[in-house]
């Protein structure tokens, strides 16, 4: 097998892109602001502080993902979050933003 000349080069790949998408999905949350801003009927104020704390969750989710990886086995962290989400009412029933049934059969 011929090694890579330059090993680092993944990373640094990987690196690359998960900052583009970052950039990516704050453009596009900055692109929504007048539909929120008339769906929700909220100022421009709101909207912003809304969205740094989407952004700030986004960041804490990245760093508590890194440190369950490294503290736990992934079998464990499978299981946790599969009965999690089993104790949802989200995965009972799912509803719509408005309220209304999304999959309702009825």
């Amino acid at each position: 097998m011929k090694k890579s000349p330059l090993p680092w080069s993944g990373p640094i790949i990987g690196t690359a892109g998960v900052a583009c998408s970052g950039i990516l999905v704050e453009t596009s949350m900055n692109m929504t602001f007048p539909t929120l801003m008339k769906v929700f009927n909220q100022s421009l104020n709101n909207v912003q502080w809304i969205t740094t704390a989407y952004l700030l969750a986004v960041t804490l989710t990245i760093v508590l993902a890194a440190y369950l990886q490294r503290s736990f086995k992934f079998k464990s962290l499978i299981i946790a979050a599969g009965t999690a989400w089993s104790k949802t009412k989200v995965s009972e029933k799912p509803y719509s933003i408005r309220g209304s049934k999304a999959f309702s059969s009825d």
